[in-house]
């Protein structure tokens, strides 16, 4: 019969009534493991994990440098042209936090990032801080994102990238520091 392997044999000298399968390896060539001609999966299996591990490993990595670089070819000319928040700004991320943040009259380490004037005409602006959770203990500092619209509060993304940037320049914000409880 064409497709089978006659004169091929188990240990036991048995015949092997196993269908010939080619084992095509991610370099081209055929059987390069010496087991691969008894267990031709062997060999496929082995190189489709190495393929996949390959790309786990390293597809982040490039997809990473990647926006890296985009992250900072966009706004690094933005947050050179920022300028320090006006008190209104200053103002409206008080009310803001009296209303969000679970503990307000906890608030220590305040710092608030110079205002960036986004090419779509929004503003955006960073603030960190240290605050208490629920349970009463200090969470550590986190920054938070804040875009503005029309000089309002339009959202916030806690820890966002860009206020992590060297190039973001900061400066303490005490009037959230003052904070009643």
């Amino acid at each position: 019969m064409a497709g089978w392997r006659p004169e091929a044999g188990d240990r036991a000298g048995r015949r092997d009534t196993r269908p010939a399968i080619l084992c095509i390896t991610a370099r081209g060539h055929g059987l390069a493991d010496p087991r691969a001609s008894f267990y031709p999966s062997v060999t496929l299996h082995r190189e489709a994990n190495m393929l996949k591990t390959r790309l786990l490993i390293l597809g982040p990595l490039f997809l990473a440098a990647c926006a890296a670089t985009a992250v900072s070819d966009d706004y690094a000319e933005v947050i050179a042209r920022a300028t320090p928040p006006s008190p209104a700004v200053k103002a409206v991320i008080v009310t803001g936090a009296r209303e969000l943040i679970y503990n307000p009259a906890s608030i220590r380490n305040a710092e608030i990032s110079n205002v960036a004037t986004l090419p779509g005409g929004g503003q955006g602006v960073c603030v960190r801080a240290d605050s208490k959770d629920v349970s009463g203990r200090y969470t550590g500092v986190h920054s938070l994102g804040i875009p503005l619209r029309d000089g309002k509060i339009a959202g916030g993304s806690l820890d966002h990238p860009i206020c992590d940037r060297a190039d973001v320049h900061w400066q303490p914000f005490p009037e959230l520091e003052a904070l009643p409880g």
